[in-house]
């Protein structure tokens, strides 16, 4: 009950709708598209108007900001550098393209959401892999004050289900304890325990005669922060593209 009220508030609060704002506007789905002319009115008071033309232009800058921040931060890869030449190569081993691909995605995921989070996991085939969260699907429980160490966090994210013969869009939830993982639908504002995927798992699981569950030291959740009070860049510049979007538009 605790977690469900938590992500009732939470997924519909302004600091969430400002991560998805800002990932709206790097697509290009900015406000201007909704944008109606209005003019004051014989009564004084302001109304639509359909004799105006209404132009919906975008010059994406903000975009354009992103990719630059991207790539000025993390565009060329880091070495790895030490006096033991054995670990150094197995470092090399994970850090490798795909890892510097994910790294690009998680900086992206800073600036448009103000905080990107890596999630380190050990796949199928036992090898280590690491996933990206963007920020409006992570919600984390901080133990300091400083945003340093974490308690627990929840991921809420959307699924595309068969419901039959017709599609629909379920709401799941992760929720990352010291203990492993727990699998919930988010239904009615409840949190049901996901059956068919497995309520709890541990993190890993040694591959031996005897298998044994296992579980990082820490909750396996790496931030990445854009600024001390991990807001986006959006909050910062989204007044100068809607007034760049809205004159472009009004003198086209």
């Amino acid at each position: 009950q605790f977690f469900a009220a938590e992500i009732k508030e939470w997924e519909n609060s302004t600091r969430r709708m400002d991560q998805i704002k800002g990932d709206l506007y790097y697509n290009g789905k900015h406000d201007i598209l909704t944008r109606q002319r209005t003019a004051i009115g014989k009564d004084g008071k302001t109304g639509v108007v359909d004799n105006l033309p209404n132009n919906h232009l975008i010059d994406n800058q903000y975009a354009l900001m992103v990719d630059q921040k991207t790539n000025y931060l993390v565009g060329k890869p880091f070495t790895v550098t030490g006096e033991n030449d054995a670990y150094i190569e197995a470092l090399n081993k994970i850090f490798n393209r795909r890892f510097f691909r994910l790294l690009k995605y998680v900086c992206e995921d800073a600036l448009k959401g103000g905080i990107g989070w890596i999630y380190p996991y050990y796949n199928s085939r036992g090898e280590l892999a690491f996933k990206h969260f963007p920020a409006h699907e992570i919600l984390p429980f901080w133990a300091d004050d400083d945003h340093t160490e974490l308690d627990c966090a929840i991921r809420l994210y959307s699924q595309e289900v068969w419901d039959g013969f017709q599609k629909k869009i379920i709401e799941k939830v992760e929720l990352f304890k010291a203990d492993g993982l727990y699998r919930y639908n988010f239904e009615n504002d409840m949190l049901i325990p996901d059956v068919e995927a497995g309520e709890h798992e541990p993190y890993f699981v040694t591959d031996e005669e005897t298998p044994t569950a296992l579980n990082w030291e820490r909750i396996p959740l790496i931030p990445f922060k854009y600024n001390k009070q991990e807001l986006p860049l959006l909050n910062r510049v989204k007044t100068l593209q809607d007034g760049i979007n809205t004159m472009i538009s009004d003198f086209m």
